[in-house]
């Protein structure tokens, strides 16, 4: 019974993850398949998720989107509020000062949480749980600031990097050196030979004793190392000024 009540909550939560990354709702099908979920599985736990107020539908036979409760939640009470306000007017200013996207991220866990995202035009609070973590820039400051023995559970859990997912980091001796040379300096340029985009990533605190990382990316045409490192660093201080101490 346990189990199948675990398995219920998983499926529901994965439908959910889904309706937030489409404000503008998403279809059955499209949900139930990016979601795991089988559709006529779906089909009853959104009816049921609508009923209760965590999803909406547009009409009888239109798509899904989040629902008033789970909305009211977020804006009520963000999950980590202070480093989200903190955050907020630092990561639309480097967007606009870089002209590239923006992030502020911090580890759950053995995933990479984005809990602020920006872009040239637009800010918006976008919580977004990823597995990826060793091939973002953002990915490997937060690796690189876990003590020791958490840095150990998360490559227990999630092994070593990949085949070229992080070059010339294939074994863990090689991983402890390049997390030591990240925290020595305090920040990560991730310039893959493949790819449309570079990016750099700083530390910044998190307001809870731990590390977070303030990441911007443009276009490999549009790559200055020394001018984005200036922009970035005066939009960390900008960041660390408003969170909360004590």
């Amino acid at each position: 019974m346990a189990r199948l009540m675990i398995r219920v909550l998983a499926r529901c939560a994965a439908l959910v993850d889904q309706l937030g990354g489409h404000p503008d709702g998403i279809d059955l099908r499209a949900c139930a398949a990016a979601a795991g979920v089988p559709p006529s599985t779906a089909v009853r736990l959104l009816r049921d998720l609508v009923a209760l107020g965590w999803a909406d539908q547009q009409g009888p036979r239109g798509s899904y989107r989040l629902g008033p409760r789970v909305l009211a939640l977020a804006d009520a009470s963000p999950w980590r509020a202070p480093l989200v306000a903190a955050g907020r007017a630092a990561v639309a200013a480097l967007a606009r000062s870089s002209g590239g996207e923006v992030i502020l991220a911090v580890l759950r866990g053995h995933r990479r949480v984005v809990v602020l995202r920006s872009g040239t035009g637009r800010s918006a609070l976008a919580l977004e749980e990823q597995r990826e973590v060793w091939a973002s820039a953002s990915g490997r400051l937060l690796a690189a600031h876990l003590p020791w023995r958490e840095r150990r559970r998360l490559v227990a859990a999630i092994g070593l990097p990949a085949r070229g997912a992080w070059p010339g980091v294939a074994t863990a001796a090689e991983l402890a050196a390049e997390c030591a040379a990240i925290r020595r300096a305090g920040e990560v340029v991730n310039r893959p030979r493949s790819g449309a985009v570079d990016a750099i990533a700083l530390a910044v605190p998190d307001g809870e004793g731990g590390t977070a990382a303030l990441a911007v990316a443009v276009g490999k045409e549009r790559w200055d190392e020394a001018g984005l490192r200036r922009q970035a660093r005066a939009a960390l201080r900008t960041l660390a000024r408003r969170l909360p101490t004590g």
